[in-house]
């Protein structure tokens, strides 16, 4: 009998002290809400066709564009529930993003360079937890610089640029590595239009040309959230 009231007194009292236990705190929910800055790299590969508008004749093969673009943005973006919205911009260059074809003139060569891209896009995501998916999309203009040169001695015979508008769209991912610190991957179409541009002969004069760019691109984002208190 002493030996059953003994253990009852001892759950009794075991009880009491976990029932005074502090319990333990939950960590709260992270949030998507703020105002981001950031960095990114990617790879693109696309096309650029590009047809001498005077006489309606294009490159014998379409320029195949390929090359690096670095870059920034800037956005901010608000939770409701798990749903997130927001608007990014952004600005990539690097000159790298080119692709030449032989010309219609079979010993000259035709060359088309993105310079730069600036986009401006909406965005709509998914949240859970600190993973944020999404799809976004928008305006993208760009600078585009075309060359023509001969082949065999690679002398520039006309060059010049403008710039174009167009549109673009993507998905993504981001991961809160920290609450201010962000690793994402995204791809996204770039389809800079159509757009006539004025090439400067060497030799003196003008003609000009129908240049449309369009690549897909990979690229890895590393983003600082500003305000982390909310």
């Amino acid at each position: 009998m002493l030996f059953r009231v003994s253990i009852a007194s001892l759950a009794a009292a075991a009880a009491a002290l976990l029932g005074s236990a502090p319990a333990a705190k939950a960590q709260p929910a992270y949030s998507w809400n703020g105002i981001y800055i950031g960095l990114d790299a990617g790879y693109a590969n696309g096309s650029g066709s590009w047809v001498f508008t005077s006489t309606n004749l294009a490159t014998l093969d379409t320029p195949k564009l390929d090359g690096w673009l670095l870059g920034g943005s800037i956005g901010a973006q608000h939770q409701f529930g798990q749903w997130v919205l927001g608007i990014d911009g952004s600005w990539e260059g690097g000159n790298s993003l080119k692709g030449s074809a032989t010309c219609p003139g079979p010993t000259f060569t035709c060359e088309l360079t993105v310079i730069s891209v600036a986009t401006l896009d909406a965005k709509l995501g998914y949240a859970s937890g600190r993973w944020l998916a999404y799809v976004d999309g928008g305006w993208a203009g760009g600078k585009i610089d075309g060359r023509t040169y001969t082949t065999a001695t690679g002398v520039v015979e006309s060059s010049g640029s403008g710039w174009h508008n167009g549109w673009n769209a993507g998905v993504g991912v981001d991961y809160a590595l920290t609450d201010s610190v962000l690793l994402g991957l995204q791809y996204d179409h770039v389809d800079l239009g159509r757009s006539d541009d004025t090439l400067d002969k060497v030799a003196g004069g003008t003609f000009v040309i129908d240049m449309h760019p369009q690549f897909d691109e990979v690229k890895a984002r590393l983003t600082w959230k500003l305000n982390t208190g909310n």
